[in-house]
């Protein structure tokens, strides 16, 4: 393999591999977004499905796309050096950390091959239904669920998937829907701001430009407002 190679995507099997100049690698690391100003070069709501959906925040997330950029360039030394084990550790470690299943995909692709997500659901263990690594040593009634939350990373936020997670093992224990909604009119605007932000625009700019909110203070108020909402759904997606 030269030094010109660079994984489209990777995973636990082998990866497959497409040429890129250095100037493209480039453009993986920092993402590659459509003009946040042309509400046409992005996806309507309804255009895409959640899996889809997910992926294009979380394909915009800068820590996605380090650790996409830092594993894959260690893919390509690792094949060299002979050290495969190392390598699957950390992206099995990577792959949990996004709730990604198999494959770990290039951020710079929209619709990539093999996407496949874990739902939330399945870090739940419910009693007397399914049994995970991690909790082969809890006894757990057959209508209750426990959930492991990691104390070296932050509590809020898995205290919010935690939450997701536990009403989807409700729905395939019961059967039933819980009424949880999800509102995707808005995602293609939430993709305008993070792409924006992205290039470091302004966010008085951004609320000018993309919310019609001629006020300085009240534009940049709302667009920041936006664009928090935008990361929360980069890291926790409501699926």
């Amino acid at each position: 393999m030269g030094s010109d190679e660079h994984f489209s995507s990777f995973g636990t099997g082998e990866p497959r591999a497409c040429a890129t100049s250095k100037k493209s690698e480039k453009k993986v690391a920092q993402g590659i977004q459509p003009n946040w100003r042309k509400a046409k070069e992005y996806p309507k709501s309804k255009d895409l499905d959640l899996l889809h959906w997910r992926w294009e925040f979380l394909r915009r997330s800068q820590e996605y796309q380090h650790d996409w950029d830092r594993l894959s360039r260690q893919e390509a030394t690792d094949i060299h050096t002979w050290k495969p084990k190392v390598l699957q550790e950390d992206l099995k470690s990577v792959l949990q950390k996004y709730g990604l299943k198999a494959v770990l995909p290039n951020p710079s692709h929209q619709d990539p091959p093999y996407l496949q997500f874990q739902h939330l659901a399945e870090q739940v263990h419910i009693g007397g239904v399914r049994q995970k690594g991690g909790f082969s040593n809890i006894q757990v009634p057959p209508t209750q669920g426990a959930v492991l939350f990691d104390l070296t990373k932050p509590i809020p936020p898995q205290l919010t998937l935690a939450k997701t997670a536990l009403h989807g093992a409700q729905e395939l224990l019961t059967g039933e829907k819980q009424g949880r909604r999800k509102h995707p009119s808005h995602w293609p605007l939430l993709l305008r701001i993070l792409d924006a932000r992205a290039q470091r625009v302004t966010y008085s700019k951004i609320g000018q430009l993309l919310l019609d909110l001629p006020a300085y203070n009240e534009a940049a108020a709302r667009a920041k407002q936006l664009h928090t909402e935008a990361l929360h759904l980069s890291r926790n997606f409501p699926f």
